[in-house]
């Protein structure tokens, strides 16, 4: 779900006062007449939404995704980041060369 930010005029509700340019260093003037919010509900897809509902909606769901995900990630990385370490080293490692010196 990509996150969009819409710049608005000042009257509209259920706004953040926000500076929209480099709005983490400026803090927001009271001349600014510029705030950054959210899309509306209405503007979301299906995709979206679908997300939103399986996800993000509860807290210890997101969690455990964010769980889940960590876990496989480093299950995946390491497996590929050996697999290449293995590779390139072909020959060279004491598991390939042990047949050698064992008697």
């Amino acid at each position: 779900m990509a996150l969009l930010f819409f710049l608005v005029n000042r009257q509209q509700k259920k706004t953040s006062p926000c500076n929209p340019f480099f709005f983490f260093l400026i803090p927001p003037t009271p001349y600014s007449n510029l705030y950054i919010t959210m899309p509306a509900a209405g503007a979301s897809s299906g995709l979206s939404r679908t997300i939103y509902n399986t996800i993000f909606r509860k807290n210890s769901v997101f969690v455990t995704t964010i769980f889940v995900s960590a876990i496989g990630f480093n299950m995946g990385f390491d497996t590929v980041t050996n697999k290449v370490w293995d590779d390139m080293n072909k020959g060279k490692q004491w598991k390939d060369i042990k047949d050698k010196y064992e008697q």
